[in-house]
């Protein structure tokens, strides 16, 4: 009798967790953080979306694209994968080609690459013709795609410069591990860190995994996800596994320092592979710079 109540009280909690996942994946939140640099004279303000995934909060993304209207950002960062490159999708990226033609109607969008927009671009076999279809999209829309590139905004008193990073397939490839990233890794990419005294850095770099090679390079802020909060959040633990099965993993969703700089790493707003949330809600990320 006693194993027919364990039974039934672990199927019960079992059901309960489910739904609880089902809620939080339909809830995302808005996190806000504000920094101070001289590069700004007034308020500099933008929105980060990372790893949607095609996922959807309202018709055509309504509910998201109301929140990032509330915020009244200046220009829209992505910080990768916002769709899911899988062969079984057929190249059907419509949900994210949705909300970005939305929000290039009404703000400057900037998009760095994720696991999965680079998996379309290396892989042309396995996805013809998938990546020169999209890049067109982005085109059309206006929207600066940054492939190893940086681009400057002005400011009164400097510049805000975004970057964005395409980091090789090795580093996304590797499970239950962390490969190693060589030194002038970064520099090799994108070129040495051009800003000059009075600038403020941005860094798109999906993995947060290395973060110090990003701090070194000269970013002031990195922004990044991949992670998706580490999938279930564990209180006064953390995030409880990345997508390449390392448990625990060190930088997994919020504010982090490291050497003068700072990084954001985006609990993400969907899910792929491992659809389950736990005391994790999707985020969208709202930051504003303010004169120092």
């Amino acid at each position: 009798m006693i194993w027919y109540w364990l039974l039934g009280g672990a199927a019960a909690a079992g059901v309960m967790l489910l739904a609880r996942s089902a809620y939080e994946r339909r809830h995302f939140e808005v996190c806000r953080w504000q920094f101070y640099t001289a590069a700004v004279e007034g308020p500099v303000k933008f929105v980060v979306l990372s790893d949607l995934h095609d996922w959807s909060f309202g018709e055509d993304n309504e509910e998201l694209l109301r929140a990032v209207r509330e915020e009244t950002p200046d220009f829209v960062l992505l910080a990768g994968d916002m769709m899911t490159v899988k062969p079984w999708k057929n190249g059907d990226f419509q949900v994210c080609e949705s909300l970005l033609a939305g929000l290039a109607a009404e703000f400057p969008v900037y998009y760095g690459s994720g696991n999965h927009e680079l998996r379309m671009k290396r892989q042309e076999e396995e996805y013809p013709g998938w990546y020169s279809r999209f890049s067109a999209f982005l085109r059309k829309q206006g929207v600066c795609y940054l492939e190893d590139e940086t681009v400057a905004i002005p400011q009164p008193h400097g510049r805000v410069l975004i970057s964005g990073l395409d980091l090789d397939e090795r580093f996304y490839t590797a499970k239950f591990k962390t490969e190693p990233m060589e030194d002038g890794y970064v520099e090799e990419r994108l070129g040495p860190c051009c800003k000059e005294k009075g600038d403020y850095q941005i860094l798109l770099a999906h993995s947060p995994l290395y973060f110090p090679n990003y701090a070194r390079w000269g970013a002031d802020l990195v922004l990044s996800g991949h992670f998706h909060g580490g999938t279930i959040r564990l209180p006064g633990v953390g995030g409880l596994m990345s997508p390449q099965y390392q448990m625990f993993p060190k930088w997994d969703r919020g504010l982090y320092e490291y050497g003068g700089s700072r990084m954001i790493v985006s609990a993400g707003l969907g899910t792929h592979s491992i659809n389950i949330r736990l005391n994790n809600r999707p985020t969208l990320i709202s930051v504003e710079l303010r004169k120092e």
